[in-house]
């Protein structure tokens, strides 16, 4: 058992007060707030309506999902299938974007968003682009492997690397983004551990976490090394 000694209260507040410092030093005193889907508690989800709303409520960021149509547009939509959120059925994959156009991604949602049709990743940069104050969240939910040379390049012809964040469950599609553009940040989606840590941040990786805990990977390195100097380690 440790004694709470003076010296150890000292180095704790003196651990402390370097946190505080760093989390200063980077600004992150202020909470980014991310529109989950865009605004979807007032509008339906990945909808181009959905992110005005999210604009209109004052939002940081929006996330989005991306797709693949079969002739390789880059579609918003969180499912594999368009069943959910439209009036359609099937595989968005095995659909062209002509034929995903057709269908009304709105009205499940309400009435009033009858005729919101199913956006595409070029529609939202267009949007954050005209719009300084929002940034975009990029989820990359097919498997496909074409998808992430084709999402690096949309974002590059934008010039938005500094305002997009491209997240991924897949490793591998965020190590693909990195070796395409380093200066995109990225995200892994997973649980913030140690070696989850260690495995984003070897390939230059900003942030980590899932759901509601979602921290950059650079301030907890920051905070580990400090700790295990202040123990002596």
């Amino acid at each position: 058992m440790l004694r709470n000694t003076g010296n150890s209260m000292k180095i704790k507040n003196t651990f402390l007060m370097f946190i505080i410092v760093l989390l200063s030093s980077f600004n992150f005193a202020q909470v980014q707030n991310i529109a989950h889907r865009g605004c979807s508690s007032l509008a339906p989800e990945n909808t181009y309506v959905a992110w005005v709303k999210a604009i209109e409520v004052g939002a940081d960021y929006f996330e989005l999902d991306i797709q693949l149509s079969s002739d390789d547009s880059m579609m918003i939509m969180h499912d594999d299938t368009i069943d959910r959120t439209t009036d359609g059925t099937g595989l968005l994959s095995s659909m062209t974007y002509a034929q995903l156009r057709t269908y009304d991604a709105g009205s499940w949602f309400g009435t009033e968003f009858t005729g919101e049709k199913i956006p595409t990743f070029s529609e939202a940069l267009q949007l954050a682009k005209s719009n300084g104050n929002i940034n975009i969240v990029a989820e990359i939910k097919t498997t496909n492997s074409s998808i992430v040379p084709k999402v690096v390049a949309m974002i590059q012809a934008f010039g938005m690397q500094s305002r997009v964040i491209v997240s991924s469950f897949n490793y591998t599609q965020l190590t693909q983004t990195k070796t395409l553009d380093a200066t995109i940040p990225v995200q892994l989606f997973a649980t913030i551990t140690n070696a989850m840590i260690d495995q984003i941040s070897a390939i230059g990786g900003e942030w980590v976490g899932s759901g509601e805990l979602l921290l950059q990977v650079f301030l907890i390195m920051h905070i580990q090394k400090m700790f295990c100097l202040m123990r002596g380690r």
